[in-house]
């Protein structure tokens, strides 16, 4: 097995200007595991219950259309924005350009911008952006401006954004997730973003839930139910994101998500074991903190020693690749290891 940890940034909040007459913002879009399909969010400070998603192959002719249903939650006290969201179908594969805007005549409609359609499986040399722990400081947006650059350079095909976790760190105060979401719009909108959670997605509510994350980011679901793991392929790549965080964990010295047993475990396994490598070849493994680390910050003492506990046999069984994990901010990579040989 592979692995690789990696990166992070701290928190600073930052604005967002948008056209008075537009009250649209923190746009994202995310890949479904069905490469035809695009989720698509979007949020409004508005007691608008409706909006819509117009889209098209060209800006000037947004021809197809959709309604889409918004809903607020309440965390520590704070309502949230509407959040609206979405599935766009029958797209075409193979990073085809369409274009979309999102609103409606109460909200405004965002600016037209463009997005290129899922890679296609089994397609060669396709390019993934990964980041973790990305927050909302200048090093936030410097990355991101560097991402979008490296996007709009790249000659062959996108396979849109990884993240390994911890992005917002609202850490409970839930206007920060408004701020995040204004900043990574500057490439969620128009460059798809798949995402796990971290730590500080797990204390941000007070029972536990992850209910900020789970109504402002989609993900493909499991057996047809919205889950905090997934997997999906893209390119020549199989990823397994897996969540080292749940309801049910209590300590940072546990790791109650990846017992034998769980529901994630016993989805793991069989997930694991389905793989078709002469379509997938590479098996990726993304969750947030890191058991092998050698930076004193963060030791795997904490979270890392029990997610090794948890997944390592059942990774090596399977013969993963390559693990990317956040949590540590700083960037280190390894060979070949199992049981630290």
């Amino acid at each position: 097995m592979w692995a690789i940890y990696a990166w992070g940034a701290g928190l600073l909040c930052l604005s967002f200007g948008v056209n008075a007459e537009v009250i649209v913002e923190q746009v994202a879009l995310t890949y479904d595991s069905n490469p035809a399909n695009l989720f698509v969010s979007f949020a409004a400070f508005s007691d608008e219950q409706t909006a819509k998603v117009l889209y098209g192959l060209s800006p000037n002719k947004l021809t197809e259309s959709f309604e889409v249903s918004g809903s607020k939650y309440t965390n520590n006290g704070v309502t949230s924005p509407m959040l609206y969201r979405g599935q766009i179908t029958n797209l075409q594969p193979g990073n085809k350009r369409y274009f979309y805007s999102v609103g409606s005549d109460a909200l405004g409609f965002s600016p037209v911008q463009s997005f290129k359609t899922h890679p296609g499986v089994g397609t060669k040399d396709v390019t993934f952006h990964i980041f973790g722990d990305l927050g909302q400081t200048n090093n936030s947006v410097a990355t991101l401006n560097e991402l979008i650059a490296y996007e709009a350079a790249l000659r062959g095909p996108s396979g849109g954004i990884v993240s390994t976790g911890d992005l917002s760190y609202a850490n409970g105060d839930d206007p920060l997730w408004n701020t995040f979401g204004n900043v990574i719009t500057a490439a969620s909108a128009h460059i798809p973003m798949s995402t796990t959670l971290g730590n500080h997605e797990w204390f941000d509510s007070k029972n536990y839930d992850f209910t900020a994350y789970k109504a402002r980011f989609n993900n493909p679901t499991v057996d047809g139910k919205r889950e905090l793991y997934y997997s999906f392929d893209s390119g020549l790549v199989h990823f397994v994101m897996i969540s080292g965080y749940c309801q049910e964990m209590s300590s940072i010295y546990t790791q109650p998500c990846l017992a034998e047993g769980t529901p994630q475990m016993n989805w793991l396994q069989k997930d694991l074991a389905n793989v078709d490598r002469s379509v997938t070849p590479w098996v990726v493994a993304v969750f947030h903190q890191p058991y092998v680390n050698s930076n004193l910050a963060h030791t795997i003492d904490t979270e890392g020693k029990p997610m090794q506990e948890a997944v390592e046999d059942v990774l090596n069984q399977y013969k993963v690749d390559l693990v990317l994990s956040g949590h540590v901010h700083a960037y280190e990579r390894s060979c070949q290891v199992y049981k630290y040989k």
